[in-house]
């Protein structure tokens, strides 16, 4: 069996003058501090699937391409939504972090966060994701480019745009954006 990282960072685009807000979190997650590392088997955790701050209010030099920007449940690659945020748009990012104590069988969470300012985008592709750990928080240690499994297999966007549910086996990392009301 492949062990796997869940992680999610979510990237949030909004007001110049403001910063991004995690508002509630439910089921497995919880919102913590940034950690020292969110590199494969540094935060693990059975039962908790971890979201934090990473860099806020950052003006993107180049454009951001996210794969998830429809609300929906995408739990195949075919479902995929593409969709780019603009070079000087300003965002602030979030990650959601799962990766279990690996023994045996593969271990599954599922989590919701919600967020003050509405989802533009998710990204669950690897290499996507590799492309933004520069918005990761400081002092935090990201997982080497090339690791496989860092997307979610199963991600939903709420209608509202405002919540994002990742869930998953394993350990993975996905990236959304958001814009203030």
């Amino acid at each position: 069996m492949k062990t796997r990282m869940l992680v999610a960072a979510v990237v949030l685009l909004i007001a110049a003058s403001g910063r991004a807000e995690i508002v509630g979190t439910g089921g497995a997650a919880v919102e913590i501090a940034p950690p020292p590392s969110v590199d494969l088997d540094a935060l693990e955790s059975d039962t908790e699937v971890r979201t934090f701050e990473e860099l806020q209010v950052v003006t993107l030099g180049a454009p951001l391409v996210v794969n998830i920007s429809a609300p929906g449940v995408y739990d195949d690659a075919a479902d995929v939504t593409p969709a780019t945020i603009p070079a000087a748009t300003v965002i602030s990012s979030h990650l959601v972090h799962f990766d279990i104590v690996f023994q045996g069988a593969p271990g599954a969470a599922t989590g919701s966060v919600t967020f003050r300012d509405r989802i533009l985008g998710v990204i669950v592709d690897d290499a996507d994701l590799d492309a933004t750990d520069f918005l990761g928080a400081p002092g935090t240690t990201y997982p080497q480019p090339g690791i496989q499994f860092r997307g979610f297999e199963l991600f939903e966007l709420d209608r509202s745009r405002s919540a994002a549910t990742p869930s998953g086996p394993s350990s993975k990392r996905s990236k959304c954006s958001t814009t203030s009301a």
